[in-house]
């Protein structure tokens, strides 16, 4: 019986660890680290964090650190200076301290670019408590501001929730007591930050009514 048990105890714990691990893929045209290029500077993020639902942690490498160190690729529940937050659930990683760059300066500063060429790279530093809004595309790829999140008040819109894997991408903060959720199935088109695709929209709905 004490064999059995700790056999089962012993498949639970790989079990777990196997949830844990990370999923990684690539980007820039590699297909593993041996061809991922070196990172261009210290503005232009390494990886990509996605904290799915259900599933483990996507790492989405995008370019080897130029003096050759790890590029970040753990989870930070609070940001460190190697860290940029895009919605709740992505992190943007980067070679550098960039949590040391300027703070963002509102709509007439380009805060971030996603090129067409697959790299992603940031001209300042997009606090908490702010969000990234697009300006507009050209041929060489998206540009996009850092701005405060407004305050929101109950039955108001919040934000896109993506299909795919329920990503909020928050807009304004909602009062206390409330929380931004769909209230129906109804899709529709959205453009966010590294997110073109079907998506719901949230409204700032009381928790009490979230949870009926």
């Amino acid at each position: 019986m004490a064999s059995s048990l700790l056999l089962l105890l012993a498949v639970l714990l790989a079990c777990e660890m196997q949830d844990a691990r990370s999923y990684v893929v690539y980007g820039n045209g590699a297909t593993s680290e041996r061809n991922l290029p070196l990172c261009s500077g210290p503005r232009e993020a390494c990886n990509i964090i996605r904290k799915r639902f259900w599933l483990s942690p996507l790492i989405h490498r995008l370019c080897k650190c130029p003096d050759l160190t790890d590029c970040p690729s753990d989870w930070l529940q609070e940001r460190d200076k190697r860290t940029v937050a895009f919605n709740a659930r992505a992190q943007l990683k980067f070679c550098s301290q960039v949590g040391e760059l300027e703070h963002c300066k509102g709509r007439g500063t380009i805060a971030a670019e996603i090129r067409n060429n697959g790299t992603v790279g940031i001209n300042c530093y997009c606090s908490q408590g702010h969000y990234f809004q697009k300006l507009h595309n050209n041929a060489t790829g998206q540009y996009f501001a850092c701005l405060p999140l407004a305050s929101c008040t109950t039955g108001d819109f919040c934000g896109h929730i993506t299909s795919s894997s329920y990503e909020s991408y928050h807009i304004c903060t909602c009062p206390p007591r409330n929380i931004c959720v769909l209230q129906n199935r109804k899709l529709e088109y959205a453009s966010e930050f590294l997110y073109q695709g079907q998506a719901y929209k949230g409204f700032c709905t009381p928790t009490e009514h979230v949870s009926k």
